[in-house]
């Protein structure tokens, strides 16, 4: 079961020759060699799960085991290899013009790459968990990723904010880390952490969260633990402008909400929790932005 730390590590590989067979064939599939950027293998990972029973009385861990993964990039297209212990191959492809959002997420060393993208009538989604030993190999992958994704899509004409120094130190600059060489933001609003009431035992509805706009991008930059004090983790992710398929407002008490409608022919929603100026300053460029597409 245990293994020696480096064997959970991701590493790159510079041919196909250099995969197991399988693995390697199932890539020729889809991908020309010339035409591979990339290839990220990703060992398997195995995750304690935390067990219950009636009562709360605890129960020992059980485990579970990730596939070992392969991930080519490609010009316009990821190339997804899923290999089981008992050897059969998965494969998706992920074509980059079809991406609906990109997600990465980094807790400590816990590490993960969540894509979603339109297949047919419907979104289909993957979760790729790794050590994040090793996370800029992927990072920069994405990044590469959402600059061809960024040549197709006509920048907006609007003008860009001046700073984003209102925003909190960490959220700052992890944005900055975000954006591709040059990219402008036209929005950006910071919500701390919102509960359901006033008591100090309600529930959290939203962690700390930032919402920017870019020229092409919607980026949303948030902590995994729904808690106002700043944790360790971050998640950060962007929505190509195109797949903004709908954005809708609503009031409820003191609150705001904005809905994201994203995809295409097949939609996913998301609603977000927002204080009144934070939901004035999104719907103000959501507006812009309206306006010049029709």
């Amino acid at each position: 079961m245990f293994r020696k730390a480096i064997h959970y590590f991701l590493y790159p590989v510079r041919a196909l020759d250099d995969l197991p067979a399988p693995v390697g064939d199932a890539l020729r599939r889809h991908l020309a060699e010339a035409d591979i950027r990339s290839i990220i293998v990703i060992p398997p990972q195995d995750y304690a799960i935390h067990r219950e029973a009636r009562w709360k009385k605890n129960l020992p861990f059980g485990w579970r085991m990730t596939p070992q993964r392969t991930l080519a990039f490609g010009s316009r297209q990821i190339v997804l290899v899923e290999a089981d212990n008992n050897g059969a191959i998965n494969t998706r492809v992920i074509p980059l013009d079809c991406l609906v959002y990109v997600r990465l997420g980094t807790i400590l060393l816990y590490a993960y790459l969540e894509l979603a993208w339109l297949d047919g009538q419907h979104i289909e989604k993957r979760l790729i968990e790794y050590n994040a030993v090793g996370e800029q190999l992927i990072r920069q992958q994405v990044n590469r990723a959402r600059q061809t994704i960024s040549n197709r899509l006509p920048p907006a004409p609007l003008p860009p904010l001046a700073s984003t120094a209102h925003l909190p130190f960490k959220f700052n600059n992890y944005l900055k880390y975000s954006l591709l060489p040059g990219e402008p933001v036209l929005a950006a609003v910071h919500q701390p952490a919102i509960k359901r009431g006033d008591g100090w035992l309600q529930p959290y509805l939203s962690p700390n969260r930032t919402i920017a706009v870019t020229d092409r991008f919607l980026l949303l930059l948030e902590e995994p633990e729904r808690r106002r004090k700043t944790t360790y983790g971050i998640i950060t992710g962007f929505v190509p402008l195109d797949r903004v398929r709908q954005v809708a407002f609503r009031q409820s008490d003191d609150l705001s909400w904005i809905r994201l409608d994203l995809g295409g022919e097949a939609v996913e929603s998301v609603e977000i929790p927002l204080e009144t100026p934070n939901a004035d300053v999104l719907r103000a460029v959501w507006d812009a932005l309206h306006v010049m597409r029709v």
